[in-house]
């Protein structure tokens, strides 16, 4: 996980700019709590696993309409927002 896709990651999601302290195991960690395919969309659409995504690509891999995709990251990332996750990663 590189260091800019961890920071674009939080910021868009938290709305913060600072990395917390461990971040790559807390960022691994929440996301697990995710659905196997929530956490492939949001790890690929933010570059987590070294390889950015569009929705169209994460569409076609998944079989699926790119505005289905795009609801599913809302979601995920609205579950990622929840306050005991975010004690996860800001303590």
């Amino acid at each position: 996980m590189n260091g800019q896709a961890m920071r674009n990651f939080i910021q868009d999601v938290y709305g913060k700019t600072e990395l917390p302290d461990d971040a790559e195991s807390k960022i691994n960690q929440i996301l697990h709590d995710l659905s196997d395919r929530e956490e492939i969309i949001v790890r690929s659409y933010f570059g987590l696993n070294d390889e950015k995504k569009t929705l169209t690509e994460l569409a076609h891999g998944f079989g699926i309409s790119p505005q289905r995709v795009s609801q599913m990251k809302v979601l995920a990332c609205k579950k990622l927002r929840h306050p005991a996750r975010a004690k996860v990663l800001f303590g």
